[in-house]
């Protein structure tokens, strides 16, 4: 009987029959009161003026208006509900805000909106491949003293992830502090309901973004993609990899080989890391953290490197402006190599602009796809791309 209950066969079921029943409640009461039809299609048309108004991207704006426009006693109530049910208040990476003195502009972009400012670091080392990548984590765990943060969108259960946990649990046993947050629907599948509780048993700190519940929640959509992972503050780890078996070969996929990469950073840029993650943290747990605590000796390295975080508590899109600025500066080449190709139409105006300027852009993607649905709203960017000469 256990298996009834898996979230596959039961949650999103379950959510799937209220998002239907909620709408055909508000399409009943419409038609069968004039006076209610009149007030929801008034708070329809007034959201629609709210959306347009709004700072937020434009295909997000376009996304609400126009079924708000078509269907305004309905939409208009859910687009309402879903506003209401916002997330939590953004945490600051930072106590204090200063105007940047960094000399270069993204990175005072960068300081000024994450509250991050360069940092220095002494060595970064970039892995091409998942199992490059595996090797050295196991590594760099096993030498753990003081504290592991874990923080990836996919966790499955597998050789992977097994033999990581079988390090984290031995250096949970010599006292070391381990804390652990994956994302409620990236790793729906992966691992069985109720995994945090067996995290904790084993002493280690758990916590899943954003679960998804039974019950309708219109927060569905709101994810942590994040991958990333620090040790004691002066090493972390980033990138394209989850800790699944596929990330590293480990078992034979309809998609082939996999290709992923991430990278290693020590020195200053990797307290950089430990703050985003203290900030997720603190804003999950709704208790401010003593950040003092996880400040490791440092030594100033030879080099400089900018680090940023994203969320959807705020309406920067950083990662998106950063992007940009690197595209439109660029002089000889742009090269990008990613699973999934669906940029928004700045992105787009950006790559088409550089390519018939006369940059080199060269966009990789994967010839057999994953996702099914993913691969052709990519494949449906690909034209006026190649018009441009990307």
């Amino acid at each position: 009987m256990k298996y009834i209950f898996k979230a596959v066969n039961f949650i999103i079921p379950a959510v799937v029959l209220q998002v239907l029943y909620f709408f055909a409640l508000l399409y009943t009461l419409s038609n069968l009161s004039p006076l209610i039809h009149f007030v929801m299609t008034a708070l329809g048309i007034f959201c629609v003026f709210f959306i347009i108004s709004g700072r937020e991207a434009a295909i997000y704006r376009l996304s609400w208006a126009v079924p708000i426009l078509f269907f305004p006693a309905v939409m208009g109530v859910v687009y309402l509900s879903y506003k209401s049910k916002s997330a939590p208040q953004k945490a600051e990476t930072n106590t204090r805000k200063v105007k940047s003195s960094a000399p270069d502009y993204i990175a005072r972009y960068i300081e000024n909106t994450a509250g991050m400012p360069p940092a220095s670091y002494s060595d970064a080392v970039y892995f091409p491949q998942g199992e490059d990548f595996f090797k050295r984590f196991l590594e760099e765990l096993s030498k753990a003293e003081k504290y592991i943060f874990i923080e990836f969108f996919i966790i499955e259960q597998g050789k992977m992830w097994d033999e990581i946990l079988s390090v984290l649990v031995k250096k949970r046993n010599e006292s070391v502090l381990v804390r652990l947050v994956f994302d409620g629907f990236g790793s729906l599948y992966t691992l069985p309901r109720g995994y945090c509780k067996n995290m904790r048993k084993m002493g280690i700190e758990c916590i899943v973004f954003n679960p998804l519940r039974s019950l309708m929640s219109f927060r569905f959509n709101t994810r942590n993609h994040r991958k990333t992972a620090i040790i004691d503050g002066h090493t972390a780890f980033c990138g394209g990899l989850n800790l699944a078996d596929n990330y590293i070969n480990a078992r034979r996929t309809k998609a082939g080989h996999w290709k992923d990469s991430a990278v290693m950073v020590k020195g200053c840029a990797a307290w950089r890391f430990t703050l985003s993650f203290l900030t997720m943290w603190e804003l999950l747990t709704q208790r401010r953290e003593n950040r003092a605590q996880f400040m490791p000796d440092l030594a100033d390295g030879r080099d400089t490197a900018s680090v940023w975080h994203d969320e959807p508590l705020d309406n920067e899109r950083v990662s998106e402006r950063i992007l940009l600025h690197f595209i439109n500066r660029a002089d000889d080449y742009v090269y990008i190599i990613t699973p999934y190709l669906s940029p928004s139409e700045e992105l787009i105006t950006a790559l088409c602009a550089a390519a018939r300027a006369g940059t080199d852009v060269r966009v990789m993607l994967p010839f057999i796809p994953d996702k099914f649905v993913v691969s052709a709203i990519t494949k449906s960017n690909y034209l006026p791309l190649l018009e441009a000469g990307v």
